[in-house]
């Protein structure tokens, strides 16, 4: 009998056809254990398709779902904080999230102000309480609970998974409980860390040619692909159709 499988998925950014590709070659079947990484919607054409498609697969088994700082964004403006506007639309490339839910984003712009709305012939300032209103009047309640129901961090006895990595010097039981920010975001020192915190680090967020195998740490996160880490088997399998041992390459 095949031992049970944790199968960890890096960023997706709103691509449901690499998602299942992905999965499709990694030989995904009811009984593994889906470890998602973040960063489900932005950048690609499907960030709806997606979250539709997650909300299913958690009904199915114990998934894990963690936040990536995509997700992060909405949930900021969902809170009103306004100034993530830029982060969403230019660095996150959420007009194509917004098309993806139906939504003409040509209707939003910039002013030296801030951000606008066009509405009924008037230009809306995006204000604290206007970005609450967009928010939740584009996501459906179902989705904008998902992206407050995920985790910052999760493990296991031999591996440690988050989104952008760890912040660097403290231990993995305070990662996460005093800021979430390096964690979401990332930090160049996590990158340049080569310390020894007890558990393979899985991580996403810093978008490679090639997943990144290095002593103690991975990262999944791909340029215009999906990736899937199979544990215990330690084979990552990607959208593209390639492969990659992890056990050798360390």
């Amino acid at each position: 009998m095949m031992k049970k499988r944790i199968l960890v998925l890096g960023d997706i950014h709103g691509n449901l056809t690499h998602l299942i590709k992905a999965l499709d070659l990694a030989g995904f079947e009811p009984g593994d254990t889906l470890i998602f990484l973040g960063d489900y919607i932005n950048r690609g054409n499907e960030s709806r398709e997606v979250l539709n498609w997650l909300l299913e697969i958690k009904k199915t088994g114990e998934h894990v779902f963690l936040r990536g700082n995509h997700e992060d964004m909405i949930l900021k403006l969902l809170a009103g904080e306004a100034q993530h506007w830029y982060n969403w639309l230019e660095y996150g490339q959420g007009r194509n999230c917004m098309k993806s839910y139906g939504y003409d984003p040509g209707r939003i712009f910039y002013r030296e102000e801030g951000y606008y709305l066009k509405k009924n012939e008037e230009d809306i300032a995006l204000n604290g309480r206007e970005t609450q209103i967009f928010i939740r009047q584009l996501f459906p309640e179902d989705h904008l609970a998902f992206f407050q129901e995920t985790m910052i961090t999760y493990e296991t006895d031999d591996y440690f998974f988050c989104h952008a990595g760890l912040e660097s010097g403290l231990n993995l039981s305070e990662q996460g409980v005093y800021s979430d920010a390096l964690i979401l975001w990332g930090d160049e020192d996590f990158l340049r860390d080569r310390n020894d915190y007890g558990k393979t680090i899985v991580y996403g967020h810093y978008h490679q040619k090639e997943p990144v195998i290095q002593r103690n740490r991975i990262c999944l996160a791909l340029e215009d692909a999906v990736a899937v880490l199979s544990i215990p088997e330690g084979i990552i399998y990607d959208s593209l159709g390639r492969t990659f041992n992890v056990i050798k390459a360390l």
